[in-house]
Formats: C-alpha cells, structure tokens, sequence
C-alpha cells in the first residue's frame, strides 16, 4: 500500500474512485486505521451505497452498530453468515440472545428509508420465518432469501410491501402460509429448491405442485421460475 502521506495527496474523487473497489471489511480494518482523513472517507455516502458484509455472532454487535450509523446510506445490502454461524453454533454462542441479536441486525438494515435491495445468505434464526419484513421492508424493490440448508418458512403477509418488484426465495424447504400474501407490484417470483407440506386433500398419485393461488392474482408478474422441489401450501395449525 502506498504512503498514507501520498494517499491523502490525492484527491477526493480520485481516492473514493480507488476505495470503491476496497471491501468494506478492508475499509475499516486497514483504511481507516491509516489516517483520520482516509478514515473519514471510509464511511463517505458514495461508498455505502452497495454494501456486502459477513455476519457471524462475534460481529453481531459490532455489525448493529454500524448499521446504526450508515445503513441510512446503504441501498443495497448483502448480509452473509459465516457456516459455523449457522443453526449447529447457535446454543453455544447464546442462543435466544444470538436469535434477538440477528434479528435487530435485519430490521436496523430494512429499517433505512433509502434500502431498496435486501440479500440475505444464511441458514441461522431468524431467517426460518419472514415475520420481521413487514415492519421494515417497505422501501425495498427486490429481496432474496437464501436459508441455504435450513426450512424458509413464508409465515407472515408481504402485501403490505407495495413497492417490492422482484423476490427470491431459497432453501432445502420453503413453506408458504395461507395468510402470507404476496405483494401485488411483483414482476419476478422466483422459487428454489423447495419441498412442500401435502395437503389433506391431495391423492397419492399428485405428482404435480400446486401453486399459492395468489400467485394467479399478480397481474404485473412477468417472470416466475420454480427449481427443483414443489410449491404446496403449509396448513395453518397444523
């Protein structure tokens, strides 16, 4: 790395040019550790715009925190958990605690205004449920949920994310609830690698899905791709 002196000799413009192809991770662990002023310009807006960071429950804490500060800048976010940060690390590593920590980490990100793109890439709570979208999802244009190995669990209503166009939902299960409505604006639904709870009512020979019957109201809804496994509805109560 060059000089910190030669470094901040350089311009602005020319230095946030340089630093936007510098992880974030990098920013603030070298960058920022190498004069106040490349510092200060690690958390600059233009920076923040498109942000990928990795989630694991020792940054838990570290990751509120920031999001607390700059996730006001940040339109597009993807959060990545760390394998061992999975389901199996949980118990040892706080369990409820770790569960309310990663859940505060998601809202603090879908709670700011400018979000417009959620990515999430991981298998540990809460991510089994959707249950916390509602509260702060309704400035987003495009989600995709990764569980990975682990059941995704479509529990909760999304109608009220009016300006959603395009969702992704994954994982080894993904189940939909009666009550969980989709938005009505989506453009692209993408299901994958999806298994289904059978219904009651379905007769031994089925072999062919079938879909939340919504999915037939999306009058803007362009493109839908269904990899893999089936799409069957979850029994409420059941």
């Amino acid at each position: 790395m060059a000089q910190p002196s030669r470094l901040c000799s350089l311009g602005d413009d020319l230095l946030l040019n340089i630093l936007q192809g510098v992880p974030l991770s990098d920013r603030l662990r070298s960058v920022a550790l190498t004069s106040r002023h490349l510092r200060a310009l690690t958390t600059n807006p233009a920076l923040l715009e498109v942000v990928a960071v990795e989630y694991s429950p020792a940054r838990a804490p570290a990751l509120l925190r920031w999001l607390a500060l700059h996730a006001r800048h940040v339109q597009h976010l993807k959060i990545t958990s760390r394998k061992q940060a999975g389901l199996a690390a949980l118990p040892q590593q706080g369990g409820p605690q770790q569960v309310a920590l990663a859940a505060s980490c998601l809202t603090a990100a879908c709670a700011a205004a400018p979000l417009a793109v959620l990515e999430l890439d991981w298998s540990a709570p809460p991510m089994h449920t959707v249950a916390w979208l509602p509260f702060a999802g309704a400035t987003l244009t495009r989600l995709d949920l990764d569980a990975r190995a682990a059941e995704l669990h479509i529990d909760t209503c999304l109608g009220g994310m009016e300006m959603l166009r395009s969702a992704a939902f994954k994982g080894a299960r993904v189940t939909m609830a009666r009550g969980a409505k989709l938005p009505a604006a989506l453009t692209m639904l993408r299901f994958v690698n999806m298994q289904g709870i059978p219904r009651a009512a379905a007769a031994p020979h089925d072999s062919l899905p079938d879909l939340p019957e919504q999915v037939a109201t999306l009058s803007q809804l362009a493109d839908l791709r269904i990899t893999c496994l089936a799409v069957l509805w979850a029994r409420c109560g059941s």
